[in-house]
Formats: structure tokens, C-alpha cells, sequence
């Protein structure tokens, strides 16, 4: 559960709720549960397959499986994709929040070039844990998991204390639906970003000792659990959140994508100190979690299309006297270098991820 939770509760907490309040006004508060109808259904499927076949990677085995080498390299080459852009994403948003006490890492909108050297930092450290053992890597995670949890919910209650009811239906504001159904589809839609990480469990399905019990039971409770928390965290920044407080005019909703650290511009805005450093502390944290687990997760999706499927250069199937891909996670290190290099911020390559991460689907 732990594991799972750790996957969701990554760089999301930080910026999803917001963004889905971005692109559909209040109502993208509503964008979590209706999200989690539709993916519950599917997270049953993947349990299924996860506890019937535990492979490293499962989900570039599948398909191939059920369907044949067309249908298996189309979405093995999808979520190998998906989850190798998954990482500069991570990163991004773990460099952003960093920005909020060191500015010269980011400057109009996008990431300086000193904030790109502490990016590839972070992905050293990122690669560091990769090379553990999955037991030490799951300590870590529970871990910081738990630090994780109570700092949002200390969040959570520090901006809850401010809430206005008017913020949610003002017509001054553009009423509960701003942006019209449209806006709440997209809203549902960049739900994928935060919901992603339950998927990651199968990718180490092969590491634990019980899938068959623990795989459908982590799924589960981390998607209902991580729905609530985040329909929470977009409830409780759309009450509390003062146009003024942002420099912006009323009813401006779609402009809080330009913020790289919107929960704690919120609490300085409402003069919270205190809840502007556990946002921020709150964010890295949960942000690093998620790097190394999806890092390792695209290793080993690699790893099963080289072992299972042959769709990548059968060398790279290669393990471990830790049971670890190597191969595969040097070949993701290389990837990533290169794409944080090449990157600009979270905004600009946040859209590509998610795309990345549906084609997946």
C-alpha cells in the first residue's frame, strides 16, 4: 500500500489539484472522483494480470501476451515512453519548489541553467537509490511516505482554516463551471498525471513475496485513498485561494499553471509561514519519492521488453546479482540526462507526459 501510495503521492500533490482547478475552475474539484470511477475498473484489470503473470515491467508484457507482437511493441514502446517521461516531469517539479527559497534556479517560467545542473543532481541521487535492493528501496519509501502524509495533512489544515464558501459558485469568479464541460473533461483528463503511479506496483510484481494478495489490496485502497486526498487538496485551495493574494484579476482561474509552487504562494498570501515551508518540504519529498519509483519502473519496463517481448536488444535483459536490470537502468539515466537538458520547466513538458502516459493506456 505504502509502495503504491508512494507512486500517486509524488510531485501530483504539489501541482494536480491545482491544475485541475486551473482548467475547469471549482468544479475541477469534482474531476478526482469521476476519475477514479473510470480508472478503478482498469487498476482491477492490471491487478488481475499483475497476480496471474508477476513480471518486472508487467505492463510491456501483457499485451503482447493477449494480443501478439503488433499490439505489444505498439504499447510496450507507449509505456516505456510514458514512464521514461515520467522522470523529467518528477524532476522539474522537485527543481521548481526548490526555486521558492533558491530563485536563480527559475526565471521566467522555465528552469535557468543553474536550475538544470540541480536537476541532473537530482537524478543522480534518484539513480542512487535505483541501485539498492528493492527491500532498502521499499524502506525508504515508507519512510518518506509517511512523512509525506502527515505534512499534506498539516497543509491541509492550515489553508482549511481560511476557506470562503463564496469562492466556490461567485458568478464574479465565473460561477462553479467557468470553462464550461469542456474544461472539466480536460480537468478529468490531467487526473492521469496524479492516479499514474498505481500501475506501479506490477512493474515490481516479480520482487514481491505475496502479488496475488498484496497487488489487488495496495491497488484499491491507494486509488480510493489518493482520490480523497487529492479532491481534498483542490477543495481546499479553491476556498482558500484570494485572487488578490496572486496579483491576479477575479475569476482568472486558467493562470494558476504559471505558478511553480501554488500551495505555498497560497499560504504566503494568507500569511501562513509555517504552511509555506511544510508545502514546500511536503512537495520535495513526496516529489523525490516518486522519481525513484518511476525511474525504476521504466527500467524494468525496458528490461521486460528486452527479456520478454524482444522489442530492445536482448542484452539489456541482462540482472543483477541483486536481481536488479542494470542494463536498463543506465540506459534510463542516459535517456533522462538528456531530456532534462533538453527540457524547460513542468509547464512545457507536463502535457507530453500525460499523453505519453494515455497512449500508454
Amino acid at each position: 500500500v505504502f509502495f503504491t501510495m508512494g507512486a500517486i503521492l509524488g510531485p501530483a500533490i504539489a501541482f494536480a489539484p491545482v491544475y485541475t482547478v486551473a482548467l475547469a475552475g471549482p468544479s475541477g474539484i469534482l474531476a478526482w472522483p469521476i476519475a477514479m470511477v473510470l480508472i478503478i475498473p482498469m487498476a482491477l484489470v492490471y491487478a488481475e494480470l499483475g497476480t496471474t503473470w508477476p513480471k518486472a515491467g508487467g505492463v510491456a508484457y501483457y499485451p503482447h501476451k493477449s494480443n501478439g507482437p503488433l499490439v505489444g511493441a505498439i504499447n510496450g514502446w507507449a509505456s516505456f515512453v510514458g514512464y521514461t517521461l515520467s522522470g523529467p516531469v518528477v524532476i522539474f517539479a522537485l527543481v521548481e519548489y526548490l526555486a521558492y527559497g533558491i530563485p536563480s534556479f527559475y526565471s521566467n517560467g522555465t528552469l535557468t541553467i543553474y536550475g538544470i545542473l540541480a536537476a541532473e543532481g537530482v537524478l543522480l541521487l534518484i539513480f542512487i537509490v535505483n541501485i539498492l535492493r528493492i527491500k532498502h528501496m521499499g524502506n525508504i519509501n515508507s519512510v518518506l511516505t509517511i512523512v509525506t502524509i502527515v505534512l499534506l495533512a498539516v497543509m491541509v489544515i492550515g489553508l482549511s482554516l481560511y476557506i470562503k464558501p463564496s469562492n466556490f459558485n461567485s458568478q464574479a469568479l465565473g460561477g462553479f463551471l467557468p470553462y464550461g464541460p469542456t474544461g472539466l473533461f480536460a480537468a478529468i483528463t490531467l487526473t492521469v498525471f496524479g492516479y499514474a503511479g498505481f500501475r506501479q506496483p506490477i512493474d515490481y510484481s516479480e520482487e514481491v513475496k505475496d502479488p496475488g494478495k498484496s497487488i489487488p489490496l495496495a491497488i484499491v485502497i491507494s486509488i480510493v485513498a489518493s482520490a480523497a486526498i487529492f479532491s481534498i487538496e483542490a477543495l481546499v485551495f479553491t476556498g482558500a485561494v484570494s485572487f488578490a493574494g496572486f496579483n491576479l484579476a477575479p475569476g482568472s482561474w486558467s493562470s494558476f499553471f504559471a505558478y511553480s509552487s501554488p500551495y505555498a504562494t497560497e499560504a504566503k498570501s494568507l500569511d501562513l509561514g509555517i504552511i509555506v515551508v511544510v508545502a514546500i518540504v511536503v512537495a520535495v519529498i513526496a516529489t523525490f519519492k516518486d522519481g525513484y519509483i518511476y525511474y525504476g519502473g521504466s527500467a524494468r519496463v525496458a528490461h521486460t521488453l528486452a527479456k520478454e517481448d524482444h522489442y530492445f536488444p536482448s542484452s539489456l535483459s541482462h540482472l543483477s546479482e541483486k536481481g536488479l536490470p542494470t542494463y536498463t537502468i543506465y540506459l534510463v539515466l542516459a535517456i533522462t540526462i538528456v531530456l532534462l537538458a533538453l527540457g524547460r520547466s513542468l509547464a512545457t513538458i507536463i502535457g507530453i507526459a500525460v499523453d505519453a502516459l494515455i497512449v500508454g493506456y
